[in-house]
């Protein structure tokens, strides 16, 4: 019984953009949320690609037709 490989694709995912953005909520802090440094959008980007890939666990997990159309 093994993953299958949209499940490993989110965890990776995973693995990737939570350091990716807490360091965004970081250096954002640390510089400023001004819209000309960009680090919003960087936080924003991190945010959403978090929520993609739990939403995409979930839906692989227990599929509706909700967590279906938010996670793609």
């Amino acid at each position: 019984m093994g993953f299958p490989s949209r499940e490993i694709l989110f965890i990776i995912e995973l693995i990737y953009y939570v350091p990716a953005f807490a360091l965004s909520i970081y250096v954002g802090f640390r510089h400023g949320y001004g819209r000309q440094q960009g680090w919003i959008f960087l936080s924003i980007l991190g945010f959403l690609r978090l929520t993609s890939a739990s939403t995409g666990i979930a839906a692989i997990n227990s599929p509706s037709a909700g967590l279906i159309s938010s996670s793609t």
